[in-house]
């Protein structure tokens, strides 16, 4: 079990992960529940399904490899005689830039500031690097107790200008691989994937979702819970978030007009 805090203002936010039950009492505070393993309706809560694909770390290295697909362990095998090398970040801001670069080439969210900086004391930060230039980066949650891992971020330079498509995918893929090893290596049971869209009809979720299958991990489902109050705070905050964005574009709009 992974109890993490995060502070906006006054208000605390519960973020508890890999429970066996809900706590009635947290129905009356900012909290939320992570991987479920019961879809039991508990009053004062909103349940939300969570898919995902899960690979189990209790066998050999060299078993585990074997499940992925012959075209993954190819690519895998061809990575590691590119000389890809893999190690660590310990600086947050780093990989945060990385991310947030990420992020804003392929239109998705940047990195959850307030969230980050309650897990960062729980977050592990890997990446794939090749002649001192980060390929790929992931940033998990990390569960010690429970031995489990969940992939909260990840991102890479393979949106960027002049770059070899292939060889970015396969340095990512290459990081999943030695990410399982080191934490199998390091008494983890659980990686998790961080999500699966189940009977998605987008070509682009389609595309991760059978990335994630050729690890040859297992199709799961979980619940997720928030208590009312933080469903009301969740409103709240994406309010903020509006009028904060346009306030910043009001004021470039007059930057430029100036």
């Amino acid at each position: 079990m992974l109890l993490l805090k995060r502070k906006i203002g006054p208000i605390v936010i519960q973020h508890k992960h890999n429970y066996e039950k809900i706590n009635y009492l947290d129905a009356f505070k900012f909290t939320f529940y992570y991987r479920i393993n019961s879809k039991h309706k508990y009053i004062g809560f909103i349940q939300k399904e969570y898919y995902t694909i899960t690979n189990y770390l209790d066998k050999p290295i060299d078993e585990i490899c074997k499940m992925f697909t012959n075209t993954l362990q190819n690519e895998i095998r061809r990575s590691e005689r590119e000389k890809v090398q893999i190690g660590f970040i310990d600086d947050a801001n780093e990989f945060r830039n990385f991310y947030n670069s990420f992020a804003q080439a392929k239109c998705i969210p940047k990195i959850d500031e307030a969230l980050f900086s309650g897990y960062q004391n729980n977050l592990v930060i890997t990446c794939a690097t090749f002649e001192n230039t980060i390929l790929s980066a992931h940033a998990y949650i990390v569960d010690k107790g429970a031995g489990i891992i969940r992939l909260l971020y990840s991102s890479s330079i393979r949106l960027n200008e002049n770059v070899d498509l292939n060889f970015i995918s396969r340095a990512n893929k290459y990081l999943h691989f030695k990410d399982m090893e080191y934490f199998k290596n390091n008494g983890f049971l659980i990686y998790d994937f961080g999500g699966y869209a189940y009977n998605t009809q987008e070509k682009q979720r389609q595309g991760i979702n059978n990335f994630k299958l050729a690890f040859g991990g297992e199709i799961e489902i979980f619940y997720d819970y928030q208590s009312y109050l933080s469903g009301l705070s969740s409103i709240i905050l994406n309010l903020i978030n509006s009028v904060e964005n346009i306030i910043s574009k009001v004021i470039k709009s007059k930057n430029v007009l100036i």
